[in-house]
């Protein structure tokens, strides 16, 4: 006969080490309350190592910047006035239709043309009318920016001011899923005679059209009121020659609305290494900046990188446009805040050589609580741990 093997399964005890800790501890209560207390201290020192996200503050100067809007409708710009000459770039996604009078031969009689830029690179700039070439035909013109508003996730980048020029440029891209509808546009106040310079267009009322962005086309006209609203391309740029602010320096600071909601904000510039046509390097293009986050300050020097840990800057408080003086390098200067673990800063983005951070703790309780809290709970867990270490032993002989 076949025998069967039965296995017996015994249910799990606990060991004998675990008893024995158990009936150490009923002996010494006190040893119980100690290794409570070192699990307490241990603990906050531990939330001290765990790196928390904090607020932090910047103020910087930039060669250029780009970012991210995150807001339904981003108000950028206001109140530019006057303007000399502005540039809009990029394929439009929708025809632009002037009404007015025109002042070229091709165009006289006629009161509407149809602008298509059907081009990448196409492009348009208003020029006003200056006195040195106006006539009684064509009076001094005005160009005033009333309005530039960002559609929600419209990527910024190489915002950028050249004093040479007094030129704020910009380039955009819109989200790809974004209506053609609700595109960023751009209010302005065109007044009196104007200079129309188009590169890369079609006006079918002219039968005139060009696909080669070095040959341009210049229409003189006096557009029927002043009110234009220009909804901008999906992809392309803006380049707005300033007027001087001499008189008056602080209207600069009034040119940007500010507290705009933003994320993915970077201060960079890719170069070309010269090693294929895709390969390229980044280059900070921060000129002094400074850092504040939990009761600390780390100095950002020229070309340095800004590196902090997502979210990071959520907020740009404000913008300001920099000349080149003895305080402050020329560029774009912004204040800022946003929330982060760790802020670093250095010439490589691999290797940075100075960082502040922050941790759970400082969330709960002010800075120099937090100091002295932690201070006070590592010297606990030195103690305790000689304690018990002094003591289990002596408890074991027992």
């Amino acid at each position: 006969m076949t025998k069967r093997l039965k296995r017996k399964y015994r249910p799990l005890r606990c060991s004998s080490a675990l008893k024995g800790w158990q009936r150490r501890l009923k002996r010494h209560p006190q040893l119980a309350f100690v290794l409570g207390l070192f699990a307490l201290f241990l603990s906050v020192v531990l939330l001290a190592l765990n790196p928390g996200q904090h607020p932090f503050e910047v103020q910087l100067v930039s060669g250029s910047l780009g970012f991210t809007t995150d807001e339904p409708l981003t108000h950028f710009l206001k109140d530019i006035r006057p303007v000399p000459e502005i540039t809009i770039r990029g394929m439009a996604s929708q025809d632009w239709t002037l009404s007015g009078i025109f002042l070229n031969k091709e165009a006289q009689g006629l009161t509407e043309l149809t602008i298509k830029l059907p081009y990448e690179d196409s492009s348009v700039s208003f020029k006003a009318v200056t006195s040195d070439n106006a006539t009684d035909q064509c009076p001094v013109g005005n160009i005033e920016i009333e309005s530039l508003q960002l559609a929600n996730n419209t990527e910024v980048s190489a915002l950028s001011y050249q004093s040479h020029g007094r030129i704020l440029g910009m380039s955009f891209q819109h989200d790809e899923q974004i209506s053609p509808d609700s595109l960023s546009f751009l209010d302005l106040a065109l007044n009196d005679c104007l200079e129309l310079t188009m590169a890369g267009y079609k006006i079918p009322e002219l039968g005139l059209e060009e696909s080669d962005t070095t040959k341009s086309f210049t229409l003189q006209s006096i557009l029927e009121g002043s009110e234009w609203t220009f909804l901008l391309p999906k992809v392309g740029g803006l380049d707005v020659e300033l007027s001087t602010t001499e008189d008056n320096p602080d209207d600069a600071r009034e040119w940007f609305w500010g507290d705009l909601d933003v994320k993915d904000v970077k201060f960079l510039r890719q170069r070309s290494t010269g090693l294929g046509i895709d390969e390229t390097v980044d280059y900070s293009t921060i000129q002094e900046g400074r850092v504040r986050m939990v009761d600390q300050e780390l100095e950002i020097a020229p070309n340095q990188f800004l590196i902090t840990k997502k979210p990071g800057i959520q907020k740009i408080r404000t913008f300001q446009i920099l000349d080149d003086n003895d305080d402050t390098p020329q560029g774009i200067g912004i204040r800022a805040v946003g929330k982060t673990s760790q802020v670093q800063v250095g010439l490589d983005e691999g290797f940075p050589i100075r960082g502040i951070r922050s941790n759970i703790l400082a969330q709960i309780f002010p800075p120099n609580a937090m100091v002295a809290i932690v201070a006070f709970s590592g010297a606990m867990v030195s103690t305790l741990l000689s304690w018990l270490v002094d003591n289990l032993f002596k408890s074991s002989d027992d």
